[in-house]
């Protein structure tokens, strides 16, 4: 079915958007693999820190609950992530989890011009495929930074071999997001070229799309609001599509000596309040999740749409 284009998607010339089949009740497990401390770095600071052991060990703890459960995820694995631990990315590779791209410096697609874009995509691409000696098919931008200042990345994804997209989260938010986009997988298509949009899960509430699908809002919402809007966007025949970072499963001892003197102390332990809020029920959350629905990779669930 054809599907009105929203604002963010009128640049690209000759647009079509259809809805795409996927594989009915699977739900998408997603890992955004990339260090807390990296990008709070790179947000004080505008610098880079490499990737630390213990978002690793954060890594192994979710690859040994994935294995328990019996069930597979993409990791969007940052680059600086992989290029430092390139032997725990072939772990995952030979574990049946979808390896996909998220940038190399988690930079935020606004932030680059397409030439800086197209070198931090080459790097990411190149970087997996020497890894695991596979090809990248799916890229999620760095904080969900596709908007109408960036579409052009799609067009660039798209040159670069990449099938699909997941950057999008279709609601009206602070920091991210498209308010007007559909709400489930679609394919798009060009003059030229077409990639799959994966979006983020969003319900409905008091008419308002509302963010469910994982990150501070897994986090801070109950098990059973979790678990009702699971079940609500399958009824509606959509995948659910959630996202987790490595790092939510253990407690951020963010210290002022750290980052000093980019944050004063107030500054300091307000975000260790709201970084640590709730975060000892992510572990008991997602096991009850994987058990109560079935999960698997992005490639597998949009596979027909591959295929079509």
């Amino acid at each position: 079915m054809t599907i009105s284009p929203p604002e963010l998607l009128h640049g690209l010339p000759e647009l079509v958007l259809n809805e795409i089949p996927v594989v009915p009740n699977v739900n998408v497990l997603s890992v955004d693999a990339e260090c807390w401390e990296h990008i709070v770095w790179r947000d004080l600071t505008g610098g880079y820190r490499a990737a630390c052991r213990q978002c690793a060990a954060d890594t192994e703890f979710l690859l040994k609950l994935f294995d328990d459960a019996g069930v597979r995820a993409t990791f969007f694995v940052l680059g600086v992530f992989a290029e430092r631990f390139p032997d725990l990315v072939k772990s995952m590779d030979a574990l049946g989890h979808e390896i996909a791209l998220h940038g190399f410096f988690h930079s935020q697609l606004f932030t680059l011009t397409p030439p800086e874009f197209k070198e931090d995509l080459r790097r990411a691409i190149f970087l997996i495929e020497d890894i695991t000696g596979k090809s990248a098919i799916g890229y999620r931008a760095p904080a969900f930074s596709l908007d109408t200042r960036s579409v052009w990345a799609l067009q660039v994804l798209a040159e670069h071999g990449i099938r699909y997209d997941s950057s999008v989260f279709p609601f009206r938010g602070r920091r991210y997001g498209v308010p007007d986009f559909p709400r489930g997988i679609v394919e798009i298509r060009w003059k030229g070229g077409g990639i799959i949009e994966v979006p983020l899960s969003t319900t409905h509430l008091a008419g308002a799309r509302l963010p469910v699908a994982g990150g501070g809002y897994f986090r801070t919402l109950p098990r059973c609001v979790i678990k009702w809007a699971v079940t609500s966007i399958n009824r509606e025949g959509m995948p659910f599509v959630t996202y987790i970072h490595p790092y939510e499963f253990r407690r951020q001892d963010l210290e002022f000596g750290q980052f000093s003197p980019y944050m004063n102390r107030w500054a300091v332990s307000f975000n260790r309040i709201k970084f640590n809020l709730f975060r000892r029920t992510m572990k008991t959350k997602l096991r009850e999740l994987l058990q109560a629905f079935p999960f698997a990779p992005v490639r597998e669930v949009i596979k027909n749409g591959l295929e079509a």
